[in-house]
């Protein structure tokens, strides 16, 4: 039997005027390509104002004192002891004393989607502060596999570190952020596989150095810029090890006089010496900056370690492949679109702070799930729709009718801002904030 082949559909470049900044964006063929892909429709939002709507709806650097609305205790928390949500403790939210189904709900085809979405986060408890599987941390938030850690956030298996953003890999660390795989380092930012360093940026695999620029490969360095494997060298001189030994005592960082005179010397060689236009290593086919061991990646940011054929990526790494609009995401995902905070998920689309899941849409804080929409707070749950169970058959038959529903009535904000299906959560309906949020950090 002979089937006639369909032709794909070739797309043009688009033109397309923001409803939020009302500025003109493009869409160009691979968007259209991609969007068609994962079916959903073209953004009314320019990249800019789609990133801006996702960084408003996370937070992670402010705590406040508060006390478990499940078992009374005094905890550390994001939301205000004024917060409407209610608030459990991670040992209360991570254990056996509530189940998220239980706050599931018909979905009501007279009110829009948002709206119902908006009263269910409501009622169903938060967790304080963004912790998975971590031992003896404090004040700290967006943790997974980490112990002994005080006042850091979205670290990922690190140990003994101390005012640190985003330590993935580290030990024994302070002040430091942006770091993978690193060890006893002190105010060293944006640098992988570095060890016992100080005010060390944009380097990687140093040793034994301090006050680096873009140094690769070096140990035993001082105050350098642009290097390349090299070893005793005090402010882009060459010294024999000898030499160096002599000469370093001079420069003791342990006085703070000495410092800041190392600090102005190191800041006229950065000046002076040409800079590349972006950070960009081990890449190919990209445009962005501080872009590590990744290809085929546009406008792109702080992405790192296996990131492939994506596009708006925003402080993600770690084998993303396939995906747009993703912010803080990752560790093995792909095919994300407009996603905070989520990891280890396959096909997930307008979700926050989630991972282990496949096929959900537009849930928040759900763990190893299946098939959800519009869900909040679940773990090991599949066919869930507003956290309430179906089976297959009713959920799949659903599905469609909601999408529909989210096109027809959709949600329109106080400034006129109409949120149908494809676009991410209403800016107005954010747990916290715009000094809360990540946005002004």
């Amino acid at each position: 039997m002979y089937v006639k082949k369909l032709k794909k559909m070739e797309y043009k470049n688009e033109t397309k005027n923001c409803q939020n900044c009302k500025k003109d964006f493009a869409i160009e063929p691979e968007d259209f390509n991609f969007y068609e892909k994962i079916k959903v429709p073209p953004p009314t939002w320019c990249p800019e104002c789609r990133l801006i709507g996702r960084l408003l709806n996370i937070m992670e650097r402010t705590l406040y004192n508060d006390i478990c609305d499940n078992c009374g205790k005094r905890i550390v928390s994001h939301f205000s002891p004024e917060t409407s949500y209610r608030v459990f403790c991670s040992s209360c939210w991570w254990g056996d004393s509530w189940e998220g189904t239980e706050y599931g709900r018909e979905y009501d085809f007279s009110k829009p989607f948002f709206e119902q979405f908006h009263e269910l986060r409501k009622i169903v408890p938060c967790q304080a502060v963004n912790m998975k599987n971590s031992t003896d941390c404090k004040y700290c938030s967006g943790i997974d596999r980490c112990k002994n850690c005080t006042y850091v956030f979205s670290g990922l298996q690190s140990i003994n570190c101390y005012y640190c953003v985003t330590p993935i890999f580290v030990k024994d660390s302070i002040d430091s952020d942006f770091i993978i795989n690193g060890d006893h380092i002190y105010e060293t930012f944006s640098s992988n596989g570095v060890y016992n360093t100080k005010f060390t940026y944009f380097s990687d695999e140093c040793l034994d150095s301090a006050f680096l620029f873009n140094c690769i490969g070096c140990s035993n360095c001082f105050g350098c810029v642009n290097l390349r494997n090299q070893k005793y060298c005090i402010f882009n001189k060459k010294y024999s090890e000898e030499e160096y030994k002599k000469e370093i005592i001079k420069w003791d960082t342990g006085s703070y006089k000495i410092m800041q005179e190392a600090q102005e010397k190191f800041m006229e060689i950065y000046y002076k010496i040409p800079k590349r236009f972006a950070i960009i290593t081990n890449s190919t086919n990209v445009v962005g900056d501080n872009i590590k061991n990744t290809k085929n990646c546009k406008v792109c940011f702080s992405v790192f370690n296996g990131v492939e054929n994506c596009k708006y990526i925003f402080y993600s790494g770690f084998l993303l492949k396939d995906s747009h609009d993703v912010t803080l995401g990752g560790d093995t995902s792909e095919l994300l679109y407009q996603t905070t905070g989520s990891t280890r998920c396959q096909r997930a689309f307008f979700t926050r702070a989630s991972s282990n899941s496949i096929d959900v849409e537009y849930s928040e804080n759900v763990y190893n799930c299946s098939d959800c929409f519009g869900c909040a707070k679940l773990r090991h749950k599949k066919y869930c729709i507003l956290n309430k169970q179906y089976t297959e058959e009713e959920y799949k038959e659903l599905m469609p009718k909601i999408k529909q529903h989210m096109m027809d009535m959709p949600y329109i904000d106080s400034k006129g801002r109409i949120y149908k299906y494809g676009e991410y959560f209403p800016i107005e309906h954010s747990m916290w904030t715009y000094n809360e949020s990540l946005i002004q950090q």
